[in-house]
Order: structure tokens, then sequence, then C-alpha cells
């Protein structure tokens, strides 16, 4: 059965045109956290009742049971499916210096869904939010040439510059969400074969992101 994939190394790789180095995260830390700090973060969040848990679906044999993942060190939180997880860091080059980003993935039998967040990073050092943005989706046109940019929109989500981009094939449907707050990148990402895809799925785990 063939699986989808979301290009996290073309993406990464827009900030700065040299080599990254990808390596598989051994530190269980990544998620760590204590238990009653823990306990408060969720608390916290529904207090604020701003976040709710998207709702099941069903999308052509894929049951999306969304679990709600913090991520402490990254200062947001998440919904993800629940699925096959696998945690990565890729580590960036650019004209301004190294940029780290911690990568979280859950694949799916017909998708895959990806959240990543840099290191602190003065992102202004490559120019200003919309111009960051634009190199990345430039990039990505470039690096994606078995794709076409289908959508290219640019708002706003709590205050911070978002860019909604979307790649087709005629098998595979790639849609990225970049968030910029000042000195951090967020990158929200799902591909999914085109058969089976569900805006109403990208839509409840890009809506799901919350700053914490």
């Amino acid at each position: 059965m063939k699986t989808t994939h979301v290009s996290v190394f073309a993406l990464l790789t827009t900030l700065g045109l040299t080599t990254p180095t990808l390596a598989q995260l051994n530190r269980p830390n990544f998620f760590e956290r204590g238990y009653d700090q823990f306990e408060e973060e969720i608390r916290q969040m529904d207090r604020q009742q701003s976040n709710p848990s998207p709702p099941p679906l069903t999308v052509s044999g894929e049951n999306l049971s969304w679990q709600r993942v913090v991520l402490r060190e990254g200062g947001f939180s998440i919904w993800l499916p629940q699925g096959t997880v696998v945690q990565e860091t890729e580590t960036v080059e650019t004209s301004a210096g190294t940029v780290e980003f911690e990568i979280l993935a859950t694949q799916l039998e017909f998708s895959r869904y990806v959240a990543a967040y840099s290191e602190l990073f003065e992102f202004s050092q490559l120019g200003s939010e919309a111009e960051v943005l634009e190199k990345v989706r430039d990039r990505l046109v470039e690096r994606e040439s078995n794709f076409e940019m289908t959508s290219d929109r640019n708002t706003s989500v709590g205050g911070f510059a978002v860019k909604d981009l979307r790649f087709e094939n005629e098998e595979e449907t790639i849609s990225f969400r970049l968030i910029l707050d000042g000195d951090r990148l967020y990158l929200l990402a799902v591909s999914q074969l085109n058969d089976v895809a569900s805006m109403e799925a990208i839509a409840a785990f890009f809506q799901s992101f919350q700053k914490i």
C-alpha cells in the first residue's frame, strides 16, 4: 500500500540552501515534563476553552482519533491523529547562522501529519516576516517540481504572520501552514493521497494549533 510523505527536508532547507543534517532524535525528554506541570497545562487550556478537540473523523478507512500534544519547549499545543509517531531533529545552515528544528510526525495508512518548530532564532536577519515566508514558498515551488502549487494564501492567526500553501500532483496533495512568531517558525503539514484527501481533517489539524 502506497503511503504519502511530507518533505520536511525540502521545507526546512528553504531557509538556508546548504546541506542540512538529519538525525533521529534519541532524547527521551523531547516531551518530558513533570506530571503536575503537565496536568496544570491541560487544566489551563481546558479553562481557556479556545481550542476544543477536533471531532472524530472517518476518512476513507482512516479513523482519525485525535490526541492533544503539548510541546512545552516550543511553546504550543497541537491535536494530532493517533498513528505511528516519529520524532526527528533537522539542523539547517542559513546565511544568518544555524537553526535547529524539532519535528513530530504521525503516519497513518493514507496520510501523514507533521508539526515542527524552530529553536529561538532572529529571523529578522533574513528579512521581514513576509519576506521570510515568501522565501520558504519560493524554494518549495522550486524543489517540489513534481507538484503544482494550487493555493497560496497569506493570513493572520492570533496576531501571527501565516502563509497557507497547497501542492498537488496526480496522486498526492500536500498542505502547509507556515506560522512566523517573531523569533520562532512553526511548520504544520499534511500529506494525503488524492483519493482520500479531506479538507476537514486538514482544517481541524491547522486550527488546533495554540500557543501556551
